[in-house]
């Protein structure tokens, strides 16, 4: 059984088109066919269902995907640790960080360690949080910083014994808009102690400050950055929030479309503190605190197998530097 075969059914399963899994492989549709059928013939069993138009497992090719799963992971993270035993302490570590996940403070502490210690290399990389999802899963980055809904189900799956996440940081949510007086969504009777506001949440027209719960602020037209636009949205199901009914969420790549939306009042959004200050937003837009005070967990994930050598020494470098991060397996 050649890895390529595995790695083949893997990818199937996740897209579900055999086009699409062949061109993630960089292979021909024709040469990926041939290792999805070895690997059924090295297996003794069917894995796709081939009488239908659209890609479809047969039972047993659902039985199998979680080994098939393991494996591919196994095999990267045996990969990766052996590059780093072949490189010793001179290894090189690369990392991506979001753009919108506001995280120059820790680009800062990470050019500091690597200041500090000039046996060792890094690759710093700036993805789209997905593309950075992509890259991990390749084996292309050891490390990744970004929201940590993004790999939920990572985190979720078989393989996540295989991985570590340390939290680096908490932000509430609040709910940004330009409000105006008696505007929808916004109770009167909502109260909120000053003291637990933020300092730059301003008082409803009527002298209290309000807040308001996640189901009414998805009954307005929000507007989500695609950098938190999955870990929200699983934060909204978790929370009972029956999107189907809601207005769109409107999604976007650009900060800059962002702030536009929300300084012309065409849309709302979902945004954490550190985010409205990224967005230079403070004196602008009100922030009203959400009755459940969800948060958004900003994490550093890798594998587990990268703690070693200097991946170990940069995880408790930022644990130390960046307060009191929690570390997951």
């Amino acid at each position: 059984m050649q890895t390529e075969w595995v790695r083949a059914f893997v990818l199937l399963k996740e897209k579900m088109n055999f086009t699409e899994a062949a061109e993630e492989m960089f292979v021909s549709p024709s040469s990926f066919s041939k290792y999805i059928k070895a690997l059924e013939s090295d297996l003794g069993i069917t894995l796709i269902d081939r009488s239908r138009h659209r890609v479809c497992l047969t039972p047993e090719g659902e039985a199998i995907y979680p080994h098939a799963l393991k494996l591919v992971e196994d095999w990267r993270s045996m990969r990766q640790s052996a590059q780093y035993l072949a490189g010793g302490e001179r290894g090189e570590l690369h990392i991506s960080v979001s753009a919108a996940a506001n995280t120059s403070v820790y680009i800062r502490h990470i050019l500091a360690f690597f200041e500090e210690h000039p046996q060792l290399k890094l690759s710093l990389h700036e993805y789209d949080i997905r593309d950075a999802r992509k890259a991990f899963q390749d084996g292309e980055l050891d490390m990744v910083i970004g929201y940590t809904g993004v790999f939920s189900d990572l985190l979720d799956s078989p393989a996540s014994k295989e991985l570590s996440l340390l939290v680096l940081r908490q932000e509430e949510l609040f709910y940004a808009g330009i409000l105006p007086e008696n505007g929808p969504g916004f109770p009167e009777e909502a109260a909120l102690s000053e003291e637990c506001a933020p300092a730059f949440t301003q008082p409803a027209p009527g002298g209290e400050p309000v807040m308001i719960t996640l189901s009414q602020a998805v009954s307005d037209r929000l507007i989500l950055h695609q950098n938190t636009y999955t870990e929200v949205l699983g934060l909204l199901d978790s929370s009972g929030v029956d999107l189907h009914s809601a207005h769109p969420i409107v999604t976007t790549a650009s900060m800059d479309v962002l702030k536009a939306y929300l300084l012309s009042g065409t849309a709302r959004s979902l945004l954490s503190a550190s985010a409205l200050r990224a967005l230079g937003l403070e004196n602008r837009i009100r922030m009203i605190p959400i009755r459940e005070h969800p948060t958004l967990c900003l994490g550093l994930l890798c594998r587990t197998g990268m703690l070693s050598g200097p991946g170990r020494k940069l995880f408790d470098y930022l644990r130390e530097m960046c307060g009191a991060g929690t570390l997951y397996r």
